[in-house]
């Protein structure tokens, strides 16, 4: 993937990318993006034709090519269902679900 990024400040920079929209009184405007010093743990950037190699190689058990870049058994691992074991009542009061694998 050679178009991915890591840093929001380059977005602008990018030549392949989208660029955030809103409406504002009926009218479909450009607005900024966010400026982040780095993204949280785990966040990319993508462009849509890295994006579709990860989705290749996510269909072809971690293979890109007859290359294996990704172990199977890390593919198929996201592939397990996951179940509701309960909730989760926060100190702010809010409750969520508590999944595991």
């Amino acid at each position: 993937m050679i178009n991915t990024l890591a840093l929001t400040a380059d977005m602008p920079k990018s030549l392949n990318r989208t660029a955030p929209h809103t409406l504002v009184d009926g009218r479909l405007v450009a607005i900024p993006y966010c400026q982040i010093a780095r993204l949280p743990r785990g966040w990319h950037l993508f462009v849509i034709n890295d994006m579709s190699k990860w989705v290749m190689a996510l269909l072809d058990n971690g293979k890109v090519g007859n290359r294996q870049v990704i172990p199977a058994a890390a593919i198929q691992a996201t592939r397990q269902p996951q179940d509701i074991v309960g909730s989760i009542r926060h100190l702010n009061g809010e409750t969520n679900y508590d999944y595991t694998a």
